[in-house]
């Protein structure tokens, strides 16, 4: 009995050495509760930081060309306006709920002198205020068209206001995460916004660019400029600088995401590498190009300027992400990058559609002034509106993925599904409609699975 009362105290201390240990452990490894993300403002590097809180990925939800569209012109042609855009945008983030999103640029068609972009952005704010979910967004060439912007004073309604203006309407919200760092010359909208773990330790950064007016009356830059490759540069050594210090070996450099919302123009070339003429290489991950060649727009720039080859150079950046041509939606590997094409993200611009007007149509809600109206490509591929999903995962490794609006929503029939045969034969059914019929593909690749 003595040995068994023996056996027992000293496995009731053992256990109580270990327990007292692991508290102790605990407490030496524990970290304040972190915030699910950081304003600029409020963090010690001046970045924009959101941390992983819940899981041991971050999950990033790239959203690209909502497009709400003053004139919803599109209505004509079967898109279904802005406030649809809208409700997509607050319904389709709510469903997949991420840690974070971006919208890659052209969140607004307003080519008006006269009215105010403001009120367009503000709306997004509003959904990701009442979302809670943090959010950033770059400059597309329609967002804030340079020839009109008249003045910094974001509520006046009667005419659209600078970038700097917007960006400080903007940042007034908390969950809206865009900044504009000054030390890049070109443009504005320039920001880093840097991924932490529950340690605090980073494990990404994302880079996103403005798409740059050099004057106001030029068109913008279909690249990024020298200035903002060099701010570019500089940035990712300053960072990296910070995790590894100053002497830190060559490939010692933080992993990194590109976000510009027009030209890369490696882009075409890594499509024809791994599409190769329908007979896909392993580069290939999934996706279509219908539209765009960047493949010049570098022009006469040297190298040491050019964004791809400087990201190859640094060995930081992992993945790139444009838009602006909204039919497009690919993923590819091209030396050592990952170059994706992100989904389309709204129901108030052309998708898939191809038409043109008569003069003066294009602003017009009139269908007399539409012609020439091709539905193949809607067709042949189908609606695959929705995000791109960047995971980042805790070892440095990521994953891109498209998520479909019709898998993701639940009510995705009843809210944004459209049927374009009922389109086709509304139009060429209207009196005054005076084109020619409708061009149309050989499947209806955007039907719904039958029930």
């Amino acid at each position: 009995m003595k040995n068994f009362i023996r056996i027992s105290i000293l496995v009731t201390l053992t256990l109580s050495v270990i327990l007292t240990a692991a508290i102790c452990l605990a407490a030496c490894n524990d970290t304040p509760d972190l915030p699910p993300f950081l304003k600029a403002e409020d963090s010690e590097d001046g970045y924009a930081t959101v941390y992983v809180t819940d899981a041991d990925d971050m999950e990033i939800m790239v959203l690209s060309d909502p497009q709400v569209d003053a004139t919803e012109k599109y209505k004509t042609v079967g898109s279904l306006g802005n406030d649809v855009t809208y409700s997509f945008i607050e319904d389709f983030v709510a469903a997949t709920d991420p840690d974070l999103v971006v919208i890659n640029g052209d969140l607004v068609m307003l080519d008006n002198p006269i009215a105010s972009q403001v009120p367009y952005f503000v709306r997004y704010a509003e959904i990701f205020e009442r979302l809670e979910t943090p959010w950033t967004f770059t400059f597309g060439n329609h967002d804030c068209d340079a020839m009109y912007a008249t003045g910094d004073d974001p509520d006046n309604e009667y005419g659209q206001c600078t970038k700097d203006a917007l960006i400080t309407k903007m940042a007034s919200y908390e969950h809206c995460l865009i900044t504009s760092d000054e030390t890049c010359k070109d443009g504005a909208g320039n920001h880093f916004v840097n991924i932490r773990d529950k340690s605090g330790a980073l494990i990404g950064t994302l880079c996103l660019f403005d798409c740059v007016y050099t004057s106001q009356f030029s068109d913008y830059e279909p690249v990024p400029t020298a200035e903002q490759v060099r701010w570019y540069r500089d940035t990712i050594e300053s960072i990296s600088d910070a995790e590894f210090g100053e002497d830190r070996a060559e490939d010692e450099v933080v992993t990194s995401y590109i976000f510009n919302h027009v030209g890369v123009p490696e882009f075409k070339e890594a499509w024809d590498a791994a599409w190769n003429d329908g007979e896909p290489t392993e580069a290939y991950h999934y996706g279509h190009w219908m539209e765009g060649n960047y493949s010049s727009k570098y022009g006469d720039m040297p190298e040491s300027e050019q964004i791809f080859a400087v990201a190859k150079e640094l060995g930081s950046t992992k993945a790139i992400f444009m838009c602006h041509h909204h039919d497009n939606d690919f993923s590819v590997d091209y030396e050592g990058i990952r170059l994706t094409f992100g989904q389309h993200s709204g129901y108030s611009h052309y998708y898939r559609t191809d038409q043109s007007s008569n003069s003066g149509g294009a602003f017009s809600h009139d269908i007399q002034y539409w012609k020439g109206i091709d539905f193949s490509l809607v067709d042949d591929y189908g609606d695959e509106r929705g995000g791109t999903l960047l995971t980042l995962h805790g070892d440095g490794t990521f994953d891109i993925e498209p998520v479909y609006a019709r898998d993701a929503i639940a009510d995705y029939a009843e809210k944004y599904y459209i049927d374009y045969d009922a389109v086709a034969a509304a139009i060429e059914n209207d009196p005054d409609y005076t084109g020619g019929p409708i061009i149309r593909g050989t499947d209806r690749a955007w039907k719904l699975p039958a029930e």
